[in-house]
Parts: C-alpha cells; structure tokens; sequence
C-alpha cells in the first residue's frame, strides 16, 4: 500500500523529477513537474510487475514537464498503467512544440493494459504502448499514437476537441478514435497508418466536423472486421489515402443535420472492402440523408468485393472508378447521380423515386446491371463510355414511369443487351446504340410515351436482334432512329419466333439507305419514312399477324435503277393502308426494282403498285409479284410494270389469289400494264391467277377482276398476258392486249383453271388483242382442262383480235397455241364463220381443240345470256328493260346454268291447287300494310355504343359479327348511308354499300329486301349471295326469299306495301329465289318512319340524305315514266 500523495495547494518540482512509487496521488492543486532543460517528469511503479496508478483527484492536479516529456513507467520497465481524473479533474501536460506523453504499457507477449482518463493532456504527441489502450480526455486536443495487442481506443470528449494521431496506430484488436462535439474532427495525419482488427473513427457532428486523411499516404486499414466512419465528412483529397477493410466491410455513416454525408477523395485515395471477398462500402447504413461522393473524373476509387451501397435521400458520386455493384440501402433515396471516368460500372439493385443517372464515361467502360433498377417516377439514364465495345447489359428487371435513357459507346462493337427475360418498363424511352439485342422472353416497354432506338454509329447504322418471344413495345410510337436527315441510316431489325414490335405506329426513319425488316410480329402501322430520299430497298418479313402499312412504300431512284421491295407476312395479311408501292426507275437509264408482296391472309388495301422505267429515258420494267396463298385475297388499285419513257421493256407482273381486284385506271387506260416503250421496247408478261370460283371480269373488280383493261403492248414486240381463273369476262369497253406496234404480236391467254366447273364460261364483250407490225404474229387462246366443257361468247361490240390464230379449247398458257389433249365440248357464240378474217374473230386461223376448221354448230346450253354481266341484266340500266334478248337472258350469270321457265309453263295445276290459300295470304298482307318502323345511321365504324343504340331500336344485331365496317342484320328495317364502304351480313348474302350510298335493307324472317336509294357512282350496290353477284342502281329492288314461288305478287312480305314495277325472278339456288325491280321513291318515303322522319328535318345529314333522295326521285320518275305504274300489296 505504498504510495506518493501530493497535497492540494503542494507543488512538487525539480530540475528534473522522477517519482517512483506503485501509486501516485496528486490532489486539489498539486502539481508535479520537471522544470530543467529538455527534462522529463518521470514516474515509475516499484511494484511487482511494474503496476502503476496515478489519480489526479482535483480539476488543476497537474503533471507537467516544461521542456520535456512527461513518461509513465519506462520502456524497460513496463507495465500496467492506470491513470484516473477524468472527466473533470487531472492534466497531463509536456511541452507542446516537441513533448511527448508517454505510456510505456509494453508490447508484444508482455504487454499490460494502459486505461487513462483525465481532464486534459497538453502535448506535442501522446504515446501510448500496451495490451489493451484506452486514453480518454475531457477537454482540449488528444494528439495520439501507439500500439496495442488488444484493443485501442483514442476519446477526446471536449467541445470542438479532435483526435489527432501524431504517428501510427496499431491494435491487434478494435481500434476507436472519437472525436469531441461540436466541430470536432478525427484527423490522421500526413502518412500515418491506423489499424486494427476493426476500426471506428468517430468525429463531431457539428458543422465543419469531420474525418480527414493527411497529406501522404495515410492509410486506415481494418485487418479482420469493419471500418466504420461516422461523420458528415470523410476528407481525403490530401494525398493518395486509403480506408480499407481487408476481410470486412466499410462503413461511412453521417451525424450532422440531416444526415448529410459528404465524401472528397483526392488523387490516388481509395476506399476498399474485402475486394477479394464479399465486402461491401456503405455510404449512411443506418440513417439516411444526403451523400456526396466526389473526386472528379481522376480521383477516387470505390473498391469493393461486393456492393457500394448508398442510404440516402439524393446520391451524388463522381469517381475515377467504382468496383462493386452500386446498390440503394432501403428505399429512400429519392435522386441519384453516380458517374466513373474509368472502368466499368455496375448497377444494382438500386431503388429511387426520382431522376437517376448512372454514368460509365471510360472509353470502351460498359454500364452493367447487377440487380434490379426502379426510379418511380423519375426519369433513368444508364450510359456507358464512349468508343468502341462500350456496352449497357441489362441483366436485370429495369422500372421507371418517367424517361429512360439507355446510351451506348458509338464505335464498332457497342450494344444494349437485355437479358432473356428482362423486362424494362418505361414511360418513354431512348435507346441509343449501334446494336440493340433483347434476349429471349424479355420486354422493352415504354407504356405511355414513345420508344425510340436511335443510332450514335457513322452513318447512323442501326442493328437491333430480338430473341425468342421478346417484345419492343410503346404506347405511342416506336421509331427506329429519330426522324430528321441527319438521324436517317440503314436500319436492320431481325426477331425469332414470336419476336413482337408493337405500338400504334412503327416508324423507320431509314433514308436513302436500307431497310430489312425480319421479326415475328409487327402489331401497328409501320410507317417508312426518309426527309433525305427513299430507301435503296425495304424487307419485311413475318412469322404471324398483319403488316400494316401507313405510308407509301418507295424505292424509286430518280437517278438510276428502283431498289427492291420484298414484303412476306407468313401469318396474316398485308394490309396497304391504300398506300402506293412503287420501285421505279429514274435518270438516262434507269430500270424498275422488284417488288414481291406476299400475305398468307392476303394482300389489301394496296395503291398503285410500279415499277417502271426511268420517266425521264430509258430502262425496262421491274418484276412485280403479288400472292395471296389459299382462299385469301388481293386488292390493288394498279399494277404497272412498263418500259421507260424512251425506251425499255415491260416488267413481269404475276398474281396468285383466290381473288384479285384491281380498282383503279393507270396513265395508259389500264389497270394493269407491262408495256415496252420506246425503240425496241418489248411488252412484258402479266400472269394471273385466281382460284376462287368467281370468273375474272376486266371491267369489274368486285370481286374478282379489274376496273379497266390489262395491256402488255410494246414498241417492238407484244408481251404476254395469261389470266387462269374459274371463266372469265371482259366487259364492254375494255381492252386485254399484248400488241407490237413494229414487231411481232405477243400473246393472251384465258384458261380455266378449276376442274370442278363442269362449264366454264368466257364472255368477250370488250375487246382481246394480240396482233403486231409483222404480219401473222399475235396469239389469242382460251382455254379449258382436258375433257373439260367450254362456253365462249362474243358479244355485242366485242371482238378478239390475233395475228396469227386463235385457239379454244386444249391451250398452253403460255403460248395461246394448242396443247396436249383435247378439251370438252366447246359452245361458241356467235358460231365462227369463214373465211377469216371475220368479226368478231378477227383472225387468220380460229383452232379447235387443235383443229384448224369451223366444227359443226356445237350444243347451245339450256340457257345461254352472253354471261359476265349481273344477276338482272336489266339491273345495268334502264335500256336494258328495253331490249328483248335482255330480258329473256338476263336471269342468269355464268355459272348457273339452270333453266328458266316462263309463268305460262308453271304447272297450272299446282297453281290452282294453292289459289284459295294465296288469297288468304293476300288479305292477311293488306292487313299489315301501314307505317314500316326502323331505324337509320350514317356511321362506318360499328362499335358497342352504335350496336347498343340500334338494339334498342328493336333492330336485331349480332353482336359476336359485328363491328369496324361490318354490320351484320339479324331482324329489323335500317337505312344504312355509310361515310365509309361497309358490309352489311343478311340471313341470305352479304350488302356491300360504298361510301355516299344510301340503301334500306328490310330483314325478317326468311325474306331480305334490298332498296337502292342513292349512290354516288354507278354500279356502286354490291349484293352477293350463295357466291353470285347481283348489282344494283337507284330505284331498284332486291328482294331475296325462300318463300317456294317464281310470281311476286304470291310474296307474301311487307315489302310489297311500297311501290314496285315489272319485278322479274331468278332461282339462286334450289331454296332461295330473287326478285328485281322498280320501286317508287315517292312510296318508300311515304311508308317508312325513319324516311319520314328524314323529311322532316331541316338542317344536318337528315336533310343533306333526304335533299339527294328527292333528286333521285324527280330524276327516275322523267326517265321511267314509260315503264308503266306502280303498284303494291294493297
């Protein structure tokens, strides 16, 4: 129990003191101290084990060496040093400019504890050596090193009071270095290295607090554990500093206001965690607020084995580099900007709720996901370096509402990438890449806005690759580079099965560059744009679905040859949207590119189809070829594949479909032509094929055939054209040639192509041409299969003109001359006569079956009307009503051959037997005739809402069949006077009434009645049933019913209550009959409500509708007052 006590107000002093003693007491004011030169106040244990204790019991006990250290045991006699006062009493002071405390605690094996907490130590650097360090003071600076076995801990508890180190810290153990309050920092200064098993550097949370790294190389190094830094400033920008943890992690918590962590690193300073390993940088674990992580684009590395994870509210970093998926702590940061000059740059998770940007600025440094991404609201960009082979990988599942801006390097070798199975969700997005690549079953979806994938590569060459089932979508639009010259380049887009682009519009901003398009499905209106020229070729090609087109497909050249057009749809149709396609050629010499359009439900909608010549030289005609495979169909307004305007050859045209219909007149008068222009300009070859059962009809495209001729003509040589149908007809006033002008003629060729057709017929009432400049030239056959019935008729003013010959009967296609074996039975009507020539054969030669002679008169079928004309041949005009061969023939069309009988030839006696019951039937029809209620609509588009009005009109619809133009009647009277063509579905046929027309059609039962009110073209009102075609003009009637009698007036139908005339009947088959005729406009109007109600009104459609009505009614009621009068069911 030894001891040294020094009494309060005693002062104990020398030139030099030294106290040895197991226990030092120094109460109130006393004071030790060394007053000599350089001297040291030395005080040393003399008990077993050197144990030594000092209390400093009163707020000034003071130990304190003027010039010198103050040392707590000696270096060669360690051990256990207690040093007690604190928090409010005891100073330890040694001279400040080169003074040292020391505490020789010992090292290594031998090492004893050191446990010091007093009021203050004043010095220049205090040392401290032992097992396990504490040092603690309450005011005033703690200047510190040492060393430790076990752990180290450095505490300066006073107001702005900083921990300093003076030299190296190392512990074995945990090592804490904590600063005071206030503006208090924990300081490592100039090379020093801190390090211990776990390290915590604790400093003020007061403004201007902070834990800073001095101007060398200071280092903090955490062996085993963690580093954990909580302050609101790691300042490392004074030299290439480090903070590591070699096993473990590092975290940077802040304590100021708000949390607010700011991170500076200087050149060469770095922050590792276990980069070997699993370790990962923690920017505020625990607490969120805001972080600061700058450097600048050469300084700072953020190295981690794992992750470098920010807590806060807004995220700002701007590194040299970051090693470590950078990840989001919770969900509470809300803006995030991290950016790395140097590397690559991997992302994820990472959770925000507002703009976001992660940056990779390197050359060739990818921006890579490790993780999920979701913004909210706010707006994303991922961006990688710039050069080449600079890549976003998308890994991951990628959400934001906002914009999302997706950047690659623009070098060769640059790319997106999503991953199979990524989704990326957007409001609207920009992908910018050389190279766009989505892996199977993953989504690139901008849900409100536009997706737009633009090219940063030279030229602007675009190349996007879509896995199995993977899918770019938008609510919008989808462009394939931005619209504008400068973004236009060669764009490829290739997609595996099941491969999806969908928005309401699929833009290609491609230029005069090339366009190839090969995916599974294309879902909107593609849309071929270019402000700088038209594309040098365009594909598309796709597995399932429709390919619509909104915008004219257009290769032409004006200074050479028109680039190709290859379209195929392997799943659906090819929808032109009434848009033209067209790959002519331009300048001296240019030729027409090929065009080859394909749809496995066939081809609609299409504009004028060319491929011509240069307009301004020379050049032949492209290849045109459109297919429309099985049942399905082609519709075009032209075709023109014709030599240049100086010269050139004409194109090939070929057509496979069950129907074709070509709806408009080209330049020349034809709706399809593949002329030879020029000197030597040959015509080309036009090859038709159609399969449905319905004849060909130039003249009349509905449904199958053309609005005017077909021509292959040349300036030299006549080309060829062959039309294989089910018969056809060639109306009057049309022209089917291939004539040479000074050549040879070419050749035209009508052959029936359906062997299920017992009889087919051709009707030649226009005129056929093949002949030329060289005489004998020029071939016209018409065709039927081996064994297989023909019928021929050449009526009014048509002719069939052929230099050479003209062949019925066993034909070679492709020739017109006779081939292989004979067919059937030929009906030919007139009868050819010699010598030739003689109209209408106009010909050398007329060859039969391969036999050049006149054949006897051959059998006259049953009924015989010259066919290719309508149901009613009266039905094509008024004259008709006139003419007695008309209305003796004009019931039939060309494939029905059933015979008419006259009412004379009904069996009287069937008649009589059902007379009383037909006047029953007559009476109990007076009886219903009055006011005929219905309803009316002008609309094209039949949605839910004009469906459920018209239902609660008591109309009968059905719903699962109607909609867009199609409108299918069940029971019930409407007028129908459409903006837009419709078709209308009856239990007997289909309506088809164009746009401007107005028709009132009456449904009930088993009788349909079809009124033709107004139209704005002739020939306007289609009505086809059992796959015959009846048309109609205003003021006639169309009554279909499967009431069993050829006398209209034994119909029982309130169709009978309006006004009718001459009504004449027609077996459509053995169930249905048909009855044409006048109606009186007057009549309708006055017994229908809807009509009635028309006439009532006085501004709007009603009027507009009813004004057009009354002109009609005055015209017809001048021009068919001969016809007789009206009567009806009464």
């Amino acid at each position: 129990n030894s001891d040294v006590t020094v009494a309060t107000g005693a002062t104990v002093s020398g030139g030099t003191t030294t106290v040895t003693t197991p226990s030092l007491v120094v109460n109130g004011t006393g004071i030790v101290r060394s007053t000599g030169a350089g001297a040291d106040l030395q005080i040393s244990s003399n008990a077993p084990g050197n144990v030594l204790n000092v209390a400093l019991n009163g707020p000034t006990s003071t130990l304190q060496s003027n010039t010198g250290n103050v040392n707590f045991n000696t270096p060669g006699a360690p051990g256990a040093i207690t040093v007690t006062g604190g928090p409010a009493n005891g100073v330890i002071a040694a001279n400040t400019t080169s003074g040292e405390v020391i505490f020789n605690g010992g090292s290594g094996v031998g090492a004893q504890p050191v446990n010091v907490n007093v009021g203050s130590i004043s010095d220049f650097c205090t040392r401290a050596f032992g097992s396990n360090v504490s040092v603690t003071t309450a005011n005033g600076d703690l200047k510190i090193e040492g060393t430790s076995t076990g752990s180290f801990s450095a505490v300066a508890n006073g107001v702005n009071a900083n921990v300093i180190t003076c030299g190296d810290i190392i512990s074995a153990g945990i090592l804490t270095l904590d600063a005071g309050s206030g503006d208090a920092d924990v300081v490592i200064s100039n090379t020093n290295k801190v390090q211990g098993s776990s390290v915590s550097l604790i400093s003020g949370s007061g403004v201007g607090s902070e834990v800073s790294l001095g101007n060398g190389a200071a280092a903090v190094t955490a062996t085993t554990g963690d580093v954990t830094i909580t302050t609101p400033v790691l300042n490392m920008t004074a030299g290439a500093n480090s903070v590591s943890a070699t096993l473990g992690d590092v975290l940077v918590q802040s304590n100021g206001a708000g949390n607010a962590l700011a991170v500076n690193l200087g050149a060469g300073s770095q922050i590792n965690a276990a980069t070997a390993g699993t370790g990962d940088i923690f920017f505020n674990p625990t607490t969120a607020g805001n972080i600061s992580v700058t450097g600048g684009p050469a300084n700072g590395l953020l190295n981690a084995g794992n992750t470098v994870s920010y807590g806060g509210g807004t995220v700002t970093t701007d590194v040299n580099q970051i090693n470590g998926c950078v990840v989001s702590n919770g969900a509470t940061v809300s803006t995030a900007s991290v950016t790395t000059a140097t590397g690559d740059l991997n992302v994820g998770p990472f959770t925000s709720s507002g703009n976001t940007a992660f940056t990779a600025n390197a050359a060739g440094a990818d921006l890579i996901t490790c993780g999920d991404i979701n913004t909210g609201a706010g707006n994303l960009t991922l961006q990688a370096g710039s050069g080449a082979d600079a890549d976003v990988k998308i890994n991951n599942n990628v959400t934001t509402t906002g914009v999302l801006s997706v950047i690659a390097g623009a070098a060769a070798g640059s790319d997106v990438t999503l991953a199979p199975g990524v989704v990326v969700n957007s409001g609207s997005a920009t992908i910018t890449t050389p190279t766009l690549a989505l892996g199977a079953n993953s989504q690139l979806n901008a849900n409100t806005g536009n997706l737009t994938v633009d090219s940063n590569a030279p030229g602007n060459a675009l190349n996007v690759t879509l896995g199995a089932n993977s899918t770019l979508l938008s609510a919008t639009n989808v462009n394939f580079n931005p619209a504008g010259a400068a973004n236009e380049g060669p764009i490829t887009v290739t997609g595996a099965a099941g491969s999806l682009v969908q928005a309401p519009n699929i833009n290609y901003n491609v230029g005069p560059s090339d366009l190839n398009i090969s995916v599974g499905e294309l879902r909107g209106c593609n849309n071929i744009l270019g402000a700088s020229g038209n594309p040098t070729s365009v594909g598309f090609v796709t597995q399932a679905g429709i390919i619509d087109f909104c915008t004219p497909i257009n290769t032409s050249n004006p200074a050479g040859n028109g680039g190709p057009i290859n379209i195929t749809a392997n799943g659906g149709a090819v929808n032109l949207g009434g848009f033209d396609v067209n790959a002519n050629g331009g300048g001296a010499a240019g030729n027409g590119g090929s065009i080859n359009i394909s749809g496995a439900g066939g081809i609609a909608g299409g504009g004028n189809i060319t491929s011509n010549g240069s307009g301004a030289g020379t050049g032949n005609g492209g290849p045109i070829t459109l297919t429309a495979p099985g049942t399905n169909n082609i519709t075009v307004t032209t075709i023109q594949s014709n030599g240049g305007a100086t010269g050139g050859n004409g194109g090939v045209i070929t057509t496979n479909s069950s129907n074709l219909s070509v709806t408009g007149i080209g330049p020349g008068g034809a709706s399809i032509s593949a002329n030879g222009n020029g000197p030597g300009g040959n015509g080309g070859t036009v090859s038709i094929t159609t399969t449905s059962t319905n004849p060909f009809v130039a003249g009349n495209p509905f449904p199958n055939g053309t609005a005017s001729g077909i021509s292959a003509n040349g300036s030299n040589n006549g080309g060829t054209v062959a039309i294989a149908s089910n018969g056809a007809t060639v109306d009057p006033g049309v022209t089917v040639s291939a004539n040479g002008t000074t050549g040879n003629g070419g050749v035209v060729t009508f052959d029936a192509n359906n062997p299920a057709n017992p009889l087919p017929i051709f009707n030649i009432n226009g005129t056929v041409s093949a002949i030329g400049g060289v005489p004998g030239t020029g071939v016209v056959g018409i065709g039927s299969g081996v064994g297989q019935n023909l019928a021929l008729t050449v009526g009014g003013a048509g002719a069939i003109n052929a230099g050479q010959q003209i062949t019925i009967g066993n034909i070679d296609p492709n020739t017109g001359l006779a081939s292989g074996a004979p067919a059937g039975i030929l009906f030919v009507s007139p009868l050819p006569l010699g010598p030739f020539p003689q109209a209408p054969f106009n010909s050398p030669a007329v060859v039969f079956n391969g036999t050049l002679f006149i054949p006897p008169p051959p059998p006259v079928p049953t009924v015989n009307n010259g066919g290719g004309f309508n149901l009613f041949a009266f039905l094509l005009g008024l004259n008709g009503l006139n003419n007695p061969d008309a209305q003796l023939l004009g019931l039939r069309i060309p494939t029905d051959l059933t015979r008419v009988f006259s009412r004379g030839k009904l069996n009287q006696t069937e008649a009589e037997e059902d007379e009383n019951e037909e006047i029953a039937r007559q009476k109990r029809l007076g009886k219903q005739c009055g006011l005929i209620e219905g309803s009316r609509t002008y609309v094209s588009n039949f949605d839910s809402s004009e469906q459920d009005r018209l239902a609660k009109e008591d109309i009968g619809v059905a719903v699962a069949s109607t909609g867009g133009s199609n409108f299918t009647l069940n029971d019930g009277n409407v007028l129908f006077a459409p903006d837009k063509d419709i078709t209308v579905t009856t239990s007997m046929g289909k309506v088809f009434i164009p746009s401007g027309a107005m028709v009132f059609v009456m449904s009930s039962g088993g009788d349909v009645a079809i009124y033709d009110l107004h139209q704005t073209r002739q020939d306007a009102v289609h009505v086809v049933v059992d796959k015959k075609l009846v048309t109609l003009d205003p003021g006639r009637l169309l009554v279909l019913t499967n009431q069993q009698t050829r006398d209209f007036e034994r119909v029982a139908s309130r169709c009978r209550c309006i006004g009718y005339r001459n009504p004449k009947e027609e077996d459509i088959n053995a169930d249905i009959k048909a009855f044409g005729m006048d109606f009186s406009l007057p009549s309708i109007i006055s017994n229908v409500v809807p009509l009635r109600q028309m006439m009532e009104a006085t501004s709007g459609p009603d009027k507009i509708a009813m004004d057009k009505i009354l002109k009609n009614s005055a015209l017809l009621m001048d021009l068919t007052a001969s016809a007789g009068p009206f009567k009806d069911g009464n």
